[in-house]
This record gives C-alpha cells, structure tokens and sequence, in this order.
C-alpha cells in the first residue's frame, strides 16, 4: 500500500448502498477512510460513507479539476466508478491519475469504448465466435422492412440500463424511432447476468451467472444464481478477449435450456445492479480490488460461489431531520 495513502473514493455513489457496504468493510479493515459523491447530499450512501462531497457530474466543464483536486486533498489512492456515464471520461484519465498514485477501478479505454457502442459490441461477439441476435442500423432496417421477421428489439446504440428499448410489432412502428436506434432479432429464452471478475493479470478468475427473474428499471429485484457451465466458460472467454479489461463485468445474455442456445446482447464494464447477488453469493469483487491495488496480490481461481441463491431486493427508506 502507498503509505501515503488514506482513502478511497466511491464515485457517484448515489443510491449503491450494496457497494458502499461492501467498500466500507475492505476500506475499514485497512485503515483507510472511505469517501463518497454525488451531485446531491441527498442519497442513501452518504450515511454509510465516512466522508461525502458534493460534485458535479463528468458533464460538467471543472469536472476533472474537481476529481484531482478532490484526491491530492484527501490522499486518495484508489477511485471505484459506479455510475455509466462515468467510465468513458474516467477511462480517459486512468493513466494520467496513475501517475499520480490514483489508481481507477476501470477497464482501459479499448474496451469501455467498446461496451459503449451496441454495434461494436455485436461486431467484437462476432469476433470471438459468441452468438449474438443480428443487429442492423434504423437505415438498413427500413430499407428492408419487407425482409425482417417481427417482432424486433429496438435499443438506442449507445444507450445504457435498458433505456429507449422497446419492441417493435410492424414496419410502420419504425417510422417513430430516431436515427441513432439499432434493430436486434429478439433472442429466445430467460435473461441472464453473467457476473465476470478480471484481474489486472487479465485473468478471468470468477464467472458468476444469474436469472434475471424479475426485473424493475432495468435492474433485477428477484434473481438467481445458477452454475450452468456454457454461461460460465463463455462468461470466462468473452471476458479475456476484451482489450485491457480488468476488475468487474456483467455480461447480458438470453439463454435457452431446451435447446442449450445462448445469445449474447450487450456487456457492461462495471460494477452493476447484479453485483448484490453476486457478493452474497461469495463474489467479493470490491474486495478483490482492494487486494490487487493495496496488496498488489495475484488473485487465484475462485468458483466455490454460493448456487441456487435467491435474490429478493425490496425498498427501503433512510430518514433524517434537517
């Protein structure tokens, strides 16, 4: 560990009480003060953090002054993202805050770019032979309408947490879409979440496949673990073959029992709304993180994750006078 170092920073920590929890256990048990942020005071994590600062969001003009400044300040040695909109920016900066001592928990740019982009997302499958609905642009859709078979996913190229997605029943549907919408072939079977942990060794050392059960906004509110082999091997493949991927990953797939079928449709280089099951599951990937950064540790293989575990989130409230 950087002697010099005192804390860590969750960025955009919002309302991820599951991930604060956890980076408060591995922060604690090294001395080190964990800090979170936000645009507001207002959320949940802020009472769960030692320290909590306001800050503007990686749209903002000072936004990266803020960061550095924040870190020199505060000797922070190790910046965890949460928040989408986040990565590409700080992929951005994760040389340059390296050079500094900062180290950010995020895979290089190659891949975050990548992830960011549907259709390059459907190309790199493509690449490494994983099966993937086909996906074609809102031009080349309309001017084959008379070719497709209905129904078909519409989704935003770079959009994120299921947003804009919607189903498409008949060519005149289209007619209300913009521009920047790709059109996939809708993949039968149940969604699964393939949990993913990749060292900075570029080993894939944890696959941890779950059942989107029921899903709310786009994150699941009951969901299971379940070790099916394929989703683990190709959770494993899929992983390895991204350019300068590290730390976590969820990899988005639908997949068919019946016919042992799997598709692939999208990946998200961070830690996600599935990683509570996958920490209750054994999956300790904030702590993993802490032992490669702090303890430069070589991580080892680890599949003695916890099966056939039942995830039932529920709402909770936090309430304070002010």
């Amino acid at each position: 560990m950087n002697e010099n170092t005192k804390g860590v920073l969750l960025l955009s920590s919002g309302s991820k009480v599951a991930i604060t929890r956890a980076a408060v256990k591995s922060a604690t048990g090294r001395g080190l003060a964990l800090h979170g942020s936000d645009r507001s005071e207002n959320v949940p994590t802020c009472h769960f953090v030692d320290r909590f600062t306001c800050m503007d969001t990686s749209s903002g003009d000072r936004w990266v002054e803020d960061v550095r400044a924040y870190c020199q300040a505060n000797a922070i040695g190790l910046i965890i993202p949460t928040r989408e909109s986040d990565l590409e920016p700080l992929a951005k900066l994760k040389s340059s805050f390296a050079s500094e001592g900062i180290a950010i928990a995020i895979s290089d740019w190659e891949t975050i770019s990548l992830c960011s982009d549907k259709l390059a997302t459907e190309t790199f499958f493509k690449r490494v032979k994983a099966p993937t609905p086909k996906t074609i642009t809102l031009k080349e859709c309309r001017e084959r309408e008379n070719e497709l078979d209905f129904p078909l996913i519409a989704k935003p190229r770079y959009g994120s947490a299921s947003k804009g997605v919607q189903k498409i029943h008949e060519a005149d549907e289209l007619k209300s879409l913009s521009e920047d919408y790709l059109l996939q072939e809708q993949a039968p079977g149940h969604e699964y979440t393939i949990n993913t942990y990749v060292s900075l060794f570029g080993e894939c050392i944890c696959t941890i496949p779950h059942r989107r059960i029921l899903v709310d906004g786009s994150e699941s509110v009951q969901a299971r673990t379940e070790k099916i082999p394929t989703l683990m091997e190709w959770g494993k493949r899929i992983s390895e073959s991204l350019p300068g991927a590290s730390g976590p990953l969820n990899i988005q797939c639908f997949f068919d029992a019946n016919s042992n079928t799997i598709q692939f449709i999208e990946i998200n280089p961070r830690l996600g709304g599935g990683f509570p099951i996958a920490n209750a599951a054994k999956g300790n990937f904030v702590e993993w993180i802490f032992q490669e950064v702090f303890e430069k540790r070589r991580l080892d293989t680890f599949q003695n994750w916890t099966d056939k575990l039942m995830m039932m989130k529920y709402r909770d409230a936090i309430f304070e006078v002010d």
